[in-house]
């Protein structure tokens, strides 16, 4: 069990435990993280990198490597009436 203060340094713990394992266990390429677009993960430089908001990310940027964002994944569930959103509909 590992205990953290806030948010943004568990998803920095997580991040650094899985690059950590993948190092020990001979795949110290495997780096990538995939996260949601509009996602908020926290504001420390690991936790930025998987943050989906551009203007937070901006002013620390160039951040970590390896992040890559999706949109978001229920978009399905938007009603007709509301407008449409950058990414195409199901």
């Amino acid at each position: 069990m590992f205990f953290t203060n806030s948010g943004s340094e568990a998803v920095e713990s997580a991040l650094k435990l899985a690059r950590q394992y993948h190092k020990l266990t001979g795949n110290p390429n495997k780096y990538k993280l995939i996260a949601r677009e509009t996602a908020y993960h926290g504001t420390t430089m690991g936790a930025l990198a998987a943050t989906g908001v551009p203007e937070i990310r901006a002013a620390f940027e160039p951040l970590p490597p390896g992040a890559c964002h999706v949109p978001n994944t229920n978009t399905y569930r938007l009603p007709d009436y509301l407008p449409s959103v950058s990414w195409p509909r199901p």
